[in-house]
């Protein structure tokens, strides 16, 4: 405590300094949080191993102290302080043969599954470098999805054009539903019509059989894309088609895309033995490859 007077020349001088605390400098039931009060001792350290290696998560491991010692006050560490400890744990499994170890679990994999495929790269001083693998979800997967990602990165590119012009210039929207639609010819159920636009250089031409509810587009971005051109949809708004055609639709998009897979592997084993196989092995070979990263 200090205490201090104004005299009349306005200065204030000190006239009293009790150096000593008179007053609590926090509260009793936060005193735990002081970093000089928080310490993870020897004892708790191999208790809190022990229940990390035998599954228990790293909140249920800290109610577990705190119920114990009745409370979490009393445990003489914070939530936060427990969590980090307990990852830094985790991130020390992989050690001395940490190489070898993800190896091993490569080889072991690529034994049980046919569809297993890895391959790794030394560096000049025999040192790994780089790792590739995939299983056959994977595989699966990139069979059904491939080539989308093409698609999604033709399409940031038009993105950042579309983006760049938009700054210069009035925004516009890019499915023209508006503009010139003209038909060519017309046979029984099929009528050809021949779509142009003020934005395109060239124009669509567009094949319709409204009796097998098909229709085609000179642009094939249908082929490209797998989904319908603005031409397309166009033509299917002027003669009132309300659902886009089934033979318009790519499995792929739909909840069935991977129905396919889920039926190969149903002879082989069954959808829940091979989910609760390979994802988490996944899991656990991600992480090992991650703590190896940070190595």
């Amino acid at each position: 405590m200090m205490r201090a007077k104004r005299t009349d020349d306005g200065i204030y001088v000190v006239v009293k300094h009790e150096t000593n605390h008179n007053h609590t400098m926090t509260r009793e039931e936060w005193s735990h949080f002081h970093r000089s009060e928080r310490q993870i001792t020897d004892e708790k350290a191999r208790a809190i191993e022990d229940m990390t290696s035998s599954g228990m998560r790293a909140t249920e491991s800290f109610r577990y102290l705190a119920h114990n010692v009745g409370g979490e006050e009393n445990v003489g560490h914070t939530m936060k302080d427990h969590i980090n400890f307990v990852n830094r744990l985790k991130s020390n499994i992989i050690e001395a043969g940490d190489a070898e170890t993800v190896l091993d679990m490569l080889q072991d994999q690529e034994a049980e599954e046919n569809d297993f495929f890895y391959k790794i790269k030394m560096d000049d001083e025999g040192r790994l470098a780089n790792i590739f693998w995939r299983d056959s979800m994977m595989k699966e997967d990139y069979e059904i999805y491939g080539d989308v990602m093409n698609t999604i990165k033709r399409w940031r590119r038009v993105e950042q054009q579309d983006e760049f012009n938009c700054s210069r210039a009035r925004p516009d929207s890019y499915f023209e539903i508006a503009g010139m639609v003209s038909h060519a010819s017309e046979h029984d159920t099929t009528t050809v019509y021949t779509v142009t636009s003020s934005k395109e250089e060239c124009c669509g031409q567009v094949i319709f059989d409204s009796g097998l509810n098909l229709i085609t587009c000179s642009c094939m971005k249908f082929e490209v894309d797998g989904m319908l051109c603005h031409h397309s949809l166009r033509i299917l708004l002027i003669n009132s088609v309300q659902r886009i055609p089934e033979a318009c639709i790519k499995k792929r998009w739909t909840k069935i895309a991977k129905s396919e897979v889920w039926d190969k592997f149903g002879k082989e084993k069954s959808n829940t033995e091979k989910l609760g196989n390979s994802i988490p092995w996944r899991h656990e070979m991600t992480r090992k490859l991650y703590n190896l990263v940070l190595r």
